[in-house]
């Protein structure tokens, strides 16, 4: 077996291994997790991978990345939809996104397996690079379309320039210069793809601290360059997004507020030494009934997976020790004091977040834990016998996966959506697999679209306003506005199951100035009596203070045409001058097969 393993770790025997985790990482990453059964669900993994994909069918320049979602805002920056979308023009083909995810991290994996390899040489070659490749948290994340998928090959990166600026290692392999340009380019990545990205600068000020301990002027003027340089690189895809809209941040910092319920997340330790663990039981769907239910479906399969998650909670607990160990080695005593400052610095994070913790939300950490854990494992490998436990570790580990993405791949896999992606391929639409979300900056841009006018009837002020839905810019062009049918060329706003709702008017009550009274004319048509409504709501906040919905599909003689409607209301005395008022069609779910579309939308208040 000695033998066997030897080879394993010569140079040919690394590029097979490397090439085997690259078929294995994509096929594991296209059958797991897009598990929508109706997309108007909007999960991130549909929303990123539309984000390539309308990009690519429009030919449009995406001006914003991923969707925040707690907060309705999204990140600036066409970076995240060139990353999925460009793959589209060298391949017109749904796993093309896929493919091309899995060349990056597959190789940044396989980079950071030589790095640890240099550094750490007490661990075996074959155990780093089928490690690195195949651990729970580099197997899951990484190989699907996320975008925290698309953190992990920068962060590589970013903190393999970190490591080689520190006065940890006496023999650089990574010049300083290309380390300060591999931080800034890295950062300004991840900047356009996920809000952990603010953990970054905490670690370039590290990197200044030393840099500035030289004293020596020219050498702290040209890595600065280098970094700026490989910051402004990466930032120009940024760059139209601010020359059409200004220096924007699409909102993205509203994720920020002090969030003191956080202060109970100690567990904030456990959870950043579990990405360097065969943490087994986070990616069974379900919760505690899901993972029963796989158990018990794979009973012959049951020992293995127990066994990795004992070993995964093992490793955690193993790992800890070492934060509490003495060491007379220079390097663990800064792998341990990085990593104690990383913890400190997540859960302090924490308390500014708009969000409770979950772990996937600082993985660009991961680099990190595995780099501390390695120094804890090359403890364990001067021990013959932990050799053997971590072949067959390592290939509990692969058959556990290949039974999950079996088990998933009937339901979750990128070959169920492959019908709805081929017509998007076909009809240039990427709306014919699924809808984007709106963001609270695309929904003020096309309020400004609402025209506004104040008219005179006998000794009334009459306040308008109209939409016909046609003067939207290409790129803020709503998922609800179709060619097909129209009053007044070339855009309807359509309403149907995928997109149950229509454009609103939005208005903060006070605007209306006192008026009371509200009259809504449009346009319509609808292919079967259906319950769709015009309605008007009043909000403050979450609250609903008054909805008064009007039917207006229920007109069998005006059915599949254009016709008119109008309604009149009476809106309520006495109301918070704080409150929001809403106005739109809303198109109940149970109408699954109806469609209405309506034009010409005029609202008057007087």
């Amino acid at each position: 077996m000695n033998k066997i393993l030897q080879k394993l770790s010569n140079n040919k025997s690394i590029i097979i291994i490397i090439l085997l985790a690259f078929v294995f990482r994509t096929l594991y990453g296209m059958s797991v997790n897009f598990s929508e059964e109706k997309t108007q669900i909007l999960q991130d993994y549909t929303q990123i991978y539309l984000l390539g994909l309308k990009f690519y069918t429009t030919k449009i320049w995406p001006y914003w990345g991923p969707d925040i979602t707690y907060t309705a805002s999204q990140i600036p920056g066409a970076l995240q939809a060139l990353l999925v979308g460009l793959p589209f023009f060298f391949i017109e083909d749904k796993t093309a996104p896929f493919i091309f995810l899995n060349i990056l991290s597959t190789l940044a994996l396989a980079f950071f397996a030589w790095y640890i390899t240099k550094r750490i040489p007490g661990i075996p070659k074959w155990f780093t690079y089928i490690w690195l490749l195949t651990a729970p948290w580099t197997l899951n994340y990484g190989t699907t379309v996320t975008n925290p998928s698309y953190v992990l090959a920068p962060a590589v990166f970013f903190f393999i320039g970190f490591l080689e600026v520190l006065p940890i290692y006496t023999e650089k392999i990574v010049s300083a210069r290309l380390s300060y340009f591999l931080m800034g380019f890295a950062m300004a990545w991840i900047l356009q793809i996920h809000m952990s990205w603010t953990l970054l600068p905490f670690y370039v000020l590290i990197a200044f601290y030393f840099l500035l301990k030289t004293k020596n002027v020219r050498t702290i003027m040209q890595n600065l360059f280098f970094l700026g340089l490989g910051f402004i690189l990466m930032l120009s895809t940024v760059i139209p997004t601010f020359l059409k809209y200004g220096f924007v941040t699409g909102d993205s910092e509203s994720a920020i507020v002090l969030n003191i319920s956080n202060l109970k997340n100690l567990d904030v330790v456990t959870r950043f030494i579990s990405f360097s663990t065969f943490e087994v039981r986070d990616f069974i769907v379900g919760g505690n009934e899901g993972k029963k239910a796989f158990l018990l479906d794979h009973l012959w399969l049951a020992p293995i997976t127990l066994i990795l998650f004992v070993l995964g909670i093992s490793q955690v607990i193993y790992y800890l020790t070492f934060l509490f160990r003495k060491t007379e080695s220079l390097e663990f005593k800064y792998a341990k004091r990085i990593t104690i400052a990383s913890l400190v610095l997540v859960y302090l994070s924490y308390l500014f977040a708009i969000r409770s913790m979950a772990t996937y939300t600082f993985y660009v950490l991961l680099p990190i834990s595995f780099w501390f854990s390695f120094y804890c494992l090359e403890q364990l490998f001067k021990i013959v016998i932990w050799k053997k436990v971590a072949v067959f570790m390592l290939i509990s580990g692969v058959v556990h996966h290949i039974v999950l993405a079996k088990t998933y791949y009937p339901t979750n896999a990128l070959e169920t959506k492959a019908l709805l992606i081929e017509q998007a391929f076909e009809h240039k639409d990427s709306r014919m697999f699924a809808y984007r979300r709106t963001a609270n900056w695309e929904k003020a841009e096309r309020h400004k679209l609402w025209k506004k006018s104040i008219g005179q009837n006998e000794n009334t002020q009459i306040l308008s306003y109209f939409n016909n839905f046609d003067a939207y810019p290409v790129e803020i062009l709503s998922e609800t506005l179709i060619k097909t049918s129209y009053v007044s060329p070339p855009y309807s706003c359509q309403i149907d199951s995928m997109n149950p709702y229509s454009l609103k008017l939005v208005l903060a009550f006070q605007e209306l100035n006192n008026r009371k009274k509200v009259s809504i004319s449009l346009m319509r048509r609808y292919t079967d009596l259906n319950d769709c409504v015009i309605a008007v709501a009043i909000k403050k906040g979450d609250k609903d203070l008054f909805w008064s919905p009007f039917q207006f599909c229920k007109d069998s003689v005006n059915l599949n045409q254009w016709s008119p409607y109008t309604t009149t209301l009476d809106l309520p005395k006495n109301l918070d001058q704080s409150a929001v008022l809403e106005i739109f069609a809303y198109l109940p779910e149970h109408h699954l097969k109806s469609k209405v579309q309506i034009d010409d939308l005029k609202i008057d208040f007087e």
